[in-house]
């Protein structure tokens, strides 16, 4: 069951990861920068460290404000506040996504 949990702490952050594809998809022809937030993303959590990136750039990505669950004590504060965002950002990405004119 920790495992569980453990996996579960992450779910929100990618919820956001969702609602900035789904953004950037609404939007029309930057649909690229999903795939390059998601490598900024890798970047960040395997090679953050490496490259001594500032607080401030680890803070754009969304899995930097998740808790080491097993380590940490969880907070439903953060993954609620997580998961809000994420809905903003879907509803959103939906919004931009049937106000675009496509045809055929």
């Amino acid at each position: 069951m920790e495992l569980f949990n453990s996996i579960m702490v992450f779910l929100p952050a990618s919820w956001i990861m969702i609602g900035v594809a789904s953004i950037f998809i609404g939007l029309g022809r930057l649909n690229s920068l999903g795939w390059i937030y998601l490598g900024f993303i890798f970047i960040v959590i395997y090679m953050g460290d490496l490259l001594q990136f500032s607080d401030a750039v680890r803070n754009i990505s969304a899995f930097e404000h998740v808790v080491d669950y097993p380590i940490e004590s969880f907070e439903f504060m953060s993954s609620l506040i997580l998961s809000v965002i994420a809905a903003v950002f879907m509803v959103f990405g939906l919004w931009l996504y049937r106000r675009r004119d496509v045809e055929g």
